[in-house]
């Protein structure tokens, strides 16, 4: 609800990029954690909220991208990808931490959120 009441506010694009960027830095404070509430505050906290605030974000971006048939194929598409994330990403993170460290994990979240900050003019904005 509250992403929902700040998109109204401040646009779903900076919305979804407020919410990528405090997601960024809940990664990069998990990764670089050296205690147990270092790690809680990054990956639980952060990482939540941020995350809650893109993926309502995202949604709305997606629905107002698209209308008719264009628009069901590409919220299946997104359901496809988040489906295909969820299979992926404990198995990633699984081989990481055990042949590496679990800290790979969260830089690897970082990169792909500065991929996409990088990529964020692209994003089309909504009156």
């Amino acid at each position: 609800m509250l992403s929902g009441e700040l998109e109204n506010v401040l646009g779903r694009k900076r919305t979804f990029l407020i919410g990528a960027r405090i997601y960024g830095i809940g990664t990069l404070i998990a990764a670089l954690s050296i205690n147990s509430t270092m790690l809680l505050l990054g990956w639980s906290v952060l990482e939540g909220i941020g995350g809650a605030l893109m993926w309502v974000a995202a949604t709305s971006i997606v629905i107002g991208s698209y209308t008719g048939k264009r628009r069901a194929t590409a919220l299946g598409l997104v359901a496809s990808i988040t489906s295909g994330a969820t299979l992926v990403g404990p198995i990633i993170g699984g081989f990481l931490s055990t042949y590496y460290t679990w800290r790979y994990a969260f830089g690897l979240e970082f990169l792909i959120i500065l991929v996409i900050l990088v990529f964020s003019r692209v994003i089309p904005s909504f009156p």
